[in-house]
């Protein structure tokens, strides 16, 4: 029965009951005991309609609101959706030239997406806790089952949406702070970089060596002073990822740009970590190398210098004899022979004999004798040079190959030391 039919009833009981009473009063055929039983029995059936009408009443009237909490759901879900879909679309879309700018802005932007979650959130807390009212009554409505599940619907959309938007809030936050750090570890990698291009040619004057060295030594130190930064950037870009997994695990939506700053901060670590104190001992070793082709470049042509001296020693020799073969008359010819021509007989005026003055002056003769001084010591002047030329360099080069292995050898001891340091550490 509807709630007017009720009504109805009601009205037309009413009215019955009421000329019941008019015709009775004068009437001999009724009895005060009827009348009685009939305004009892009047009682009973306005009041079971009464009742009736109101549950009637009460229950269009739950209807009513469950439709009402049904349209109040479905605004708040489009609300929701609207968000997410810009919160979405700000999530695919990469950080562009400026990065800090933007990931800036996109901030302030989805602190706003947020703060209008938050307000969608109470709204739906109200209306949530009504619906729960009108679905506790112990007559449902016929809507009752619709208005169950679009707040279930509606209540799991806000807890998406609203987790989606806190994600990409920590997000944002976290990749912002990776790009301020790359960009500063950036700097401070060419930094150095340019710094240890000044110190990479090992000197071979041993006071530049150690020169050099020291300030080695000063970088590393300063470079240690920092390492506390990329420890930082390591822990930056360790937080993104994991808002990255556990947004890709709740949404099924990923950071797309964490893979480029990922990339990006193993190569500054790994350019970070070129110039540390290897550095030196690699260009040692190969400063050393180096030195040591060229000693064993001088080793090879200490063979080419010795030939030189046996030809040398065999020209000389060839001169000294060739005054020995000069023809009779030549005016050192004399009766003592060849030997005495050459000075070198018992008598022989070069040892000063008595047969006085005239003997010697052929022997001095500046056209004979000096002349074959001269050409012998200018043979033995050009090999001097020669092995002079030669002894310099191979001194130098040996001198300086050891001074380069004292210096490596060094440097391998603090390695080891720096190594076994930090493993204690």
């Amino acid at each position: 029965m509807q709630v007017e039919e009720c009504r109805q009833v009601l009205r037309s009981l009413e009215t019955h009951y009421q000329e019941f009473l008019r015709d009775s009063q004068d009437s001999q055929s009724f009895q005060p005991d009827d009348r009685l039983h009939v305004e009892r029995e009047y009682n009973a059936c306005t009041q079971k309609y009464e009742l009736l009408l109101r549950s009637q009443e009460k229950g269009e009237q739950d209807e009513s609101l469950c439709k009402n909490y049904i349209s109040q759901l479905k605004d708040i879900r489009l609300q929701l959706e609207g968000c997410e879909t810009r919160t979405i679309h700000k999530i695919r879309l990469p950080l562009d030239k400026d990065p800090i700018k933007e990931c800036a802005q996109r901030i302030t932007e989805q602190q706003q997406i947020h703060l209008e979650l938050e307000g969608i959130k109470k709204n739906l807390d109200k209306v949530s806790e009504k619906t729960e009212k009108v679905l506790a009554q112990p007559e449902q409505a016929s809507s009752a089952p619709v208005l169950r599940s679009e707040l279930e619907i509606t209540l799991q959309k806000m807890d998406q949406v609203y987790s989606l938007s806190s994600i990409y809030l920590e997000k944002l936050k976290t990749i912002n702070l990776v790009i301020r750090s790359t960009q500063g570890a950036e700097e401070l990698v060419k930094k150095y970089e340019d710094q240890l291009k000044d110190v990479q040619t090992v000197p071979a004057d041993l006071k530049e060596l150690e020169a050099s060295k020291a300030e080695l030594k000063r970088l590393r130190a300063q470079a240690e002073g920092h390492q506390p930064f990329f420890s930082t950037l390591e822990t930056d870009l360790s937080k993104a990822k994991d808002v990255n997994e556990r947004m890709v695990r709740g949404h099924s939506e990923r950071d797309v740009d964490l893979d480029r700053y990922r990339e990006r901060v193993q190569q500054l670590l790994e350019r970070w970590q070129a110039p540390d104190p290897d550095k030196d001992l690699k260009t040692v070793r190969e400063q050393l190398l180096q030195e040591k082709k060229l000693l064993e470049e001088c080793d090879r042509n200490k063979e080419k210098v010795e030939e030189c001296q046996r030809y040398a020693k065999q020209y000389i020799d060839a001169i000294k004899v060739r005054p020995l073969a000069v023809p009779a008359g030549s005016g050192l010819a004399s009766p003592g022979g060849a030997g005495a021509g050459m000075g070198l007989g018992k008598g022989s005026p070069v040892l000063g004999g008595p047969e006085g003055k005239r003997g010697v002056e052929p022997v001095a003769s500046p056209a004979k004798k000096p002349k074959v001084q001269s050409a012998s010591d200018s043979i033995i002047q050009e090999y001097v040079d020669l092995r002079t030329r030669y002894s310099e360099p191979t001194t130098l080069t040996s001198q300086h190959n050891k001074v380069i292995t004292e210096t490596l050898r060094r440097l391998e001891e603090e390695e080891g030391s720096g190594m076994r340091a930090r493993g204690v550490a």
